[in-house]
């Protein structure tokens, strides 16, 4: 996965920034079985302000590549992070990319 995380800076509450894009490989001879799914862990508050689109679908076959796309939209002024946990069935799993950014005053 590239990068290992994101850091979407300082960006005004109700405004958005991204997507920021994410890109999952599977190499070509690897091992990897079907399965890939993405799922947020560790989010601040009741509503994440970090929403995701998935253009990886399941099975990634060998040699291929997808994106997963990131987009920050804080909702208050305070810093946000999370932490995008992607879960597959390679060695080292699940996957994780570090998510942060600081929502400011209008």
């Amino acid at each position: 996965m590239s990068p290992a995380s994101l850091n979407f800076g300082t960006v005004k509450a109700g405004s958005s920034k991204g997507p920021k894009n994410i890109t999952v490989s599977n190499p070509k001879g690897s091992k990897k079985k079907p399965g890939l799914t993405v799922v947020m862990e560790g989010l601040s508050g009741a509503v994440s302000p970090f929403s995701v689109t998935n253009d990886c679908d399941a099975p990634l076959p060998a040699g291929e590549k997808c994106t997963i796309g990131v987009t920050f939209m804080p909702t208050v002024a305070q810093p946000y992070s999370a932490i995008l946990t992607i879960n597959d069935n390679a060695e080292h799993e699940p996957q994780s990319v570090k998510l942060k950014g600081k929502g400011k005053s209008e």
